[in-house]
């Protein structure tokens, strides 16, 4: 899965809010929010 179908499924809202960015911001903002997912899914003990 590459980080576009992952934001795109994962949180379409950002995904929606990415593209309407500006094109050179995209990856940027695209990478950002597929880590925030990625951290989002670990599982947090103490």
């Amino acid at each position: 899965m590459n980080i576009v179908t992952t934001v795109k499924t994962g949180d379409p809202d950002r995904y929606m809010a990415t593209m309407a960015a500006k094109p050179p911001d995209r990856e940027k903002l695209l990478v950002l929010y597929a880590f925030n997912l990625e951290i989002a899914r670990a599982p947090w003990s103490r």
